[in-house]
């Protein structure tokens, strides 16, 4: 659902369904942003975060999650957005964080 949304705003999306499979997408392509779920297959959103930074730290990491405060672990990430944020924030967050990049 969320690549959808994505796709209709107008973005290029990737998708991966666990960590190796997101960091395999990740080093294959010219990734411009990260947008993961907090809990994944086999780890979890932050873990990817820390993971891609390592690999690209200019690279934005937005963690997406049903909880409402950002978890504690996730210190690496750019950005959190509550699930209950709805669409419309995500898709605001993500325009920032790529401005703010592209500067």
């Amino acid at each position: 659902m969320r690549q959808l949304v994505l796709q209709d705003a107008g973005f290029d999306v990737l998708t991966a369904t666990d960590i190796d499979q997101a960091l395999e997408v990740f080093t294959s392509n010219n990734v411009e942003l990260v947008v993961s779920d907090h809990l994944l297959d086999h780890g979890t959103g932050a873990e990817l975060a820390r993971r891609i930074k390592r690999l690209k730290a200019d690279v934005p990491f937005i963690l997406l999650s049903g909880l409402v405060d950002r978890p504690e672990e996730a210190e690496c990430v750019d950005a959190f957005v509550n699930k209950v944020e709805g669409r419309e924030t995500l898709i605001k967050v993500i325009k920032d964080l790529l401005a703010r990049r592209t500067g």
